[in-house]
């Protein structure tokens, strides 16, 4: 009973959603002095993420990390979602590092499953959905960053 189009309701998720990321989306505990000792250390860093642009961007803006990362990949780029490898392989391709030399870190099952297939390095973040299969999948495991172990160097 709604007198509202499908096109106006989609339209006005998507200016709720854009709100939400750039002004209230906040950073996992501990991740920005992660970040900021994995660039200390010169290791490349990109996002891989089934966000568009215009929901990315602003939030990694917000936060201060946007100028952290050395590529920016969005499923928005790639044939599939991050269900498939693709996304991961971009970000590889984009950072000019073979996929065996990076380390994803993800909290949804099957974004560790595929960046698995990619050949990567996967740990596994607290995810409060599949975490006992997220942790025997992942190469190692964290419930947060504070006290996270930086990638060998050769990563």
């Amino acid at each position: 009973g709604l007198s509202e189009s499908i096109d106006t309701i989609i339209e006005e998720w998507n200016c709720m959603a854009a709100y939400e990321y750039k002004y209230n989306v906040g950073l996992l505990p501990y991740s920005f002095e992660y970040l900021t000792k994995l660039k200390e250390a010169h290791i490349k860093l990109a996002v891989a993420t089934g966000l568009p642009e215009e929901l990315y961007k602003p939030c990694l803006l917000h936060n201060g990390i946007y100028e952290m990362f050395d590529a920016l990949c969005s499923t928005d780029q790639v044939e599939r979602g991050k269900e498939y490898p693709d996304v991961f392989l971009l970000a590889a391709k984009a950072l000019q590092v073979s996929p065996a030399k990076c380390a994803v870190y993800e909290d949804v099952l099957q974004a560790v499953k595929s960046a698995k297939q990619a050949g990567m390095i996967v740990y596994g973040k607290y995810s409060a959905h599949h975490q006992s299969e997220i942790s025997t999948l992942a190469d190692g495991y964290l419930l947060d960053f504070q006290n996270a172990p930086l990638p060998r160097r050769e990563v």
